[in-house]
């Protein structure tokens, strides 16, 4: 029981006291004068606010529970404050009390309104597969899989190292939280788990940019990681969503690569290779295509895409071309990004682009990388000692390449 502040008798419990407030007084038993619980007590609804905002926030790392737990320790721990902390005073209305009502009550209605984007987050939220039981939380993954301690601690060495090589050559990405990564080992647990909840997706790999999940089928190389990764540092880190064809162009172009782990456990990272499936399609169809076509497609083309993202690339106006996408508002079909990155009118960059696909015969720099990987350290010293005869080094592109003669094995 607690004492009433007029007479002095224990009059209020404490399920009385817990709804007492400036707009809603009680009156003591023993006396019949009006309580208030103290204007301070408006405080604790800040925390309230705080708490449910931040459960929203980190909802995906949190998942269901934790953010239960976080809301509702906040509730129990302000219920104690106001127990505890919060005196009973006097009923003696005023316009200094009115306003504090005032403003108690404004604080009460952002507790729902704060609570409705964790609500918005817990539709979002995915839950990990039961059939992916490993789990790793680095800088900017939280990586669930079915994969070995050690495979997972050289997946996650790679997905960091990426994240570095990316922002150093390219952008900052700008990611609030941890993104979360669905590794299957292989196509089997892929599917099984996709199939049946996504009927028409990729047998690659995907991102759900709602839901903050990229899930990959590591049986298909790295490379389809690396291409929902560059969707999802698009996704978080530009202005507005960039012409599709800029999007898909610049996630495929990730797909091949050579990696590797160095001794100190850093990244070595080399792009700028063609894709042994999708260039020898779009060298086919060379005198077909038209950057107009492909600007203004609802789905363009990947290969096309890819195919204009790795010229420019080797023209040195890739990264202008997305870092110019990153800021832009308003792009339309993202052709005068185009122009203001090459200098050039379209009808010029297309004509030199087209000459660069005629130029580059099917050939074993095109066969070269058939699946991206990251190699271990001791694998990757000894996958360039066993290739030293067959490839060579090019200083100017900053990738590797078959020495003439030597063919594509």
């Amino acid at each position: 029981m607690y004492r009433c502040p007029h007479c002095g008798e224990q009059a209020l419990s404490a399920w009385r006291k817990l709804f007492l407030g400036q707009v809603g007084p009680a009156a003591c038993r023993s006396c019949g004068g009006r309580v208030v619980a103290s204007a301070w007590g408006l405080a604790l609804l800040l925390p309230l606010v705080a708490a449910s905002a931040l459960a929203s926030f980190c909802f995906e790392s949190l998942g269901p529970f934790g953010a239960g737990v976080l809301v509702g320790g906040a509730i129990l721990a302000a219920l104690a404050l106001h127990l505890e902390a919060v005196p009973l005073v006097a009923h003696r209305p005023s316009r200094t009390v009115r306003l504090a009502a005032l403003v108690g009550l404004s604080a009460l209605l952002a507790v729902p309104a704060a609570g409705l984007p964790l609500g918005l987050a817990a539709a979002r939220y995915l839950p990990p597969p039961a059939s992916l039981p490993a789990e790793r939380r680095t800088g900017h993954f939280e990586i669930h899989t079915d994969l070995g301690p050690a495979e997972l601690d050289h997946h996650a060495r790679f997905l960091e190292g990426f994240v570095e090589c990316f922002q150093a050559r390219y952008f900052p990405v700008r990611q609030r939280r941890r993104l979360r990564v669905f590794l299957f080992a292989d196509a089997a647990g892929y599917e099984a788990w996709v199939r049946p909840r996504y009927a028409t997706c990729s047998p690659y790999g995907f991102y759900l940019r709602r839901s903050n999940v990229v899930v990959a089928n590591l049986g298909s190389g790295l490379g389809t990681v690396t291409h929902e990764l560059v969707h999802h540092f698009v996704a978080v880190s530009f202005a507005e969503p960039p012409p599709k064809w800029i999007n898909e162009g610049f996630a495929a172009f990730f797909e091949k690569f050579i990696a590797g782990l160095d001794a100190d456990g850093r990244l070595e990272l080399s792009l700028g290779y063609f894709h042994d499936r999708r260039f020898p399609e779009v060298k086919r169809n060379v005198e077909r295509l038209k950057l107009a076509e492909l600007a203004a497609a609802p789905d363009p083309d990947q290969s096309t895409a890819r195919s204009l993202a790795l010229f420019l690339h080797r023209r040195g106006r890739l990264a202008d071309l997305v870092n110019r996408a990153r800021v832009a508002r308003g792009a339309g079909d993202g052709l005068g990004l185009l122009e203001a990155a090459c200098g050039k009118p379209t009808a010029e960059v297309e004509r030199e682009w087209k000459d660069f696909l005629r130029a580059q015969p099917v050939d074993a720099d095109v066969l070269l990388v058939e699946q991206s990987a990251c190699m271990q350290r001791e694998e990757w010293a000894a996958w360039q000692e066993a290739n030293r005869e067959r490839l060579y080094w090019d200083p100017e592109l900053g990738i590797y390449r078959v020495r003439p003669g030597a063919g594509a094995e």
